[in-house]
């Protein structure tokens, strides 16, 4: 039986992923002076600019693996799916922001995306498994993934814990 197999983007924020290029174009000039150290400084950044990671599913086997992919390497460790449920879709809003010297914040972007997450009995504990930019996309990979493991996709309600529901009461 196949893996789902769902990207979720570079292992580093952009700014390191730059600098991983950077390090990785001086690294490769510096291999003509020293070619023992300008290789080493190469595979560095590449591994900064280039990782990524991502979720595989086994179905068959009630598997999942998060895995770290560096040169069409999956590095990761296999852990059973028994754990989770539940299937839902939530609506996130990823932001970037900056902060100057005289200590002003400001929000450089913005984006909303609607996650698919796999949750356990009662949504306490969720996992990320792909993000996508249009619902409809989302529904349609989370009815995919539904019916390959066998889950239902529901909405996300978390259960309150015996904590809230006395600090409510007060």
């Amino acid at each position: 039986m196949e893996h789902y197999h769902f990207d979720q983007g570079k292992t580093f924020p952009p700014s390191m992923v730059f600098a991983g290029y950077v390090i990785m174009g001086l690294g490769l000039l510096s291999s003509l002076i020293n070619p023992f150290i300008g290789p080493l400084f190469a595979l560095g950044g590449a591994f900064v600019a280039l990782a990524k990671t991502g979720i595989a599913v086994d179905p068959e086997n009630e598997l999942f693996r998060s895995y770290n992919n560096f040169l069409g390497f999956h590095l990761g460790h296999w852990q059973s799916l028994k754990e989770y449920k539940f299937i839902c879709i939530l609506k996130v809003k990823r932001s970037t922001k900056a902060i100057s010297r005289a200590m002003v914040e400001t929000e450089t972007s913005s984006s909303s995306t609607f996650d698919i997450n796999l949750l356990n009995g009662n949504h306490r504990k969720k996992m990320l498994i792909a993000s996508f930019s249009t619902k409809e996309k989302a529904q349609e990979e989370a009815m995919l993934l539904s019916r390959a493991i066998n889950m239902d996709i529901v909405p996300y309600q978390p259960q309150l814990s015996a904590k809230t529901l006395q600090r409510r009461r007060r």
